[in-house]
């Protein structure tokens, strides 16, 4: 159905980092001095993956806690060969040395208990950090534990970045399968067309490129709307479903991305260090805090990224028009 979508703010590049906030009881290994944080099970893909060890690495430094003990990726999760091809395989339990670089201890940091190595560090984050938080400890963390091949790619210097293209990831493949018992959920948090007109207008973009799943039997509703505004407003529109490797090294290539509600999209905005403005449905209003997903909540503490311009958008169905989802889907 119709959206209505309103923009809801806007941080300018160049903004002030947020202070990092700290506290935590310190957790020992029985009979050992020595801080352990391990992570020690996968939960989903890479996106998810990455979020974790964003997780993982934080709550060390809470901790102060020196090294991350990283299981080792074999046959773990649904996709261990793409997991293969985006992160280093590590021996299980391989010490990863912590980088706290450019991280400020000014305030008091909660980690919940539900975030914590038994839960495999999914579903919350710590409280009290901000984007930019988890945005350097990526950086100096996780994007050294990515493959060769990945960062020879994303590093690139021979070939130019398009500073006028609109980067846009759609998530298809698993959430439209009507057999995935959360696909209705991730679904319904994906952007409505018009939020896609609005930043295309609003911001004059005449080339688009569409990063998604390959899959033609689960494709998204938003590449439909998309090709009709491209013939619409004589958009030059370009679909791209390559390799994982290669489609994720497009988003962290991209100077302007337009998010999809996935960690994958996360893992790539918060990893790049091309990306100069991104755009995101907000969803402050049903997550408390700046929710599991980093940049998706609309608050200031939470979005704001140092030499990035933010724009949060409010999208709010008028219709109960649900014709576009799964046929046979239980949630529609």
């Amino acid at each position: 159905g119709a959206a209505a979508v309103t923009l809801l703010g806007v941080v300018g590049a160049g903004a002030a980092p947020r202070n990092s906030s700290w506290g935590a009881a310190a957790a020992q290994a029985p009979g050992t001095a020595k801080l352990v944080v391990r992570i020690s099970c996968w939960v989903g893909r890479f996106g998810n993956a990455v979020m974790q060890l964003g997780h993982a690495f934080l709550y060390a430094m809470v901790l102060g806690a020196k090294e991350v003990l990283v299981n080792g990726y074999a046959n773990q999760g649904p996709d261990p060969k793409g997991m293969h091809e985006m992160l280093q395989l590590l021996p299980n339990f391989t010490p990863v040395a912590v980088h706290p670089r450019g991280i400020k201890r000014k305030r008091n940091w909660a980690c919940p208990k539900r975030l914590r190595p038994t839960a495999c560090f999914m579903y919350e984050r710590c409280h009290g950090a901000a984007a930019s938080d988890y945005r350097t400890v990526l950086q100096n963390n996780i994007r050294p534990l990515l493959t060769r091949r990945l960062l020879s790619c994303a590093e690139d210097t021979q070939t130019n970045i398009d500073e006028g293209l609109l980067t846009v990831h759609v998530r298809s493949g698993d959430i439209w399968n009507p057999k995935f018992k959360g696909g209705f959920w991730h679904a319904w948090h994906q952007l409505p067309c018009t939020m896609h007109e609005k930043i295309i207008l609003e911001h004059g973009f005449k080339r688009i490129l569409v990063v998604t799943d390959p899959s033609k039997h689960r494709r998204s509703p938003e590449l439909t709307c998309l090709e009709a505004m491209a013939e619409k407003y004589a958009l030059n529109l370009t679909v791209q479903s390559k390799s994982l490797v290669e489609d994720f090294c497009t988003l962290l290539r991209a100077r302007n991305f337009v998010l999809a509600y996935s960690s994958f999209s996360q893992a790539a905005a918060l990893l790049s260090t091309a990306i100069r403005r991104i755009f995101y449905r907000d969803w402050s209003d049903r997550t408390p805090g700046c929710g599991n997903y980093w940049l998706l909540e609309h608050r200031e503490a939470c979005h704001q990224l140092p030499g990035i311009a933010s724009f949060s958008y409010r999208a709010e169905f008028r219709s109960s028009n649900k014709s576009w989802l799964p046929a046979g889907d239980e949630y529609s």
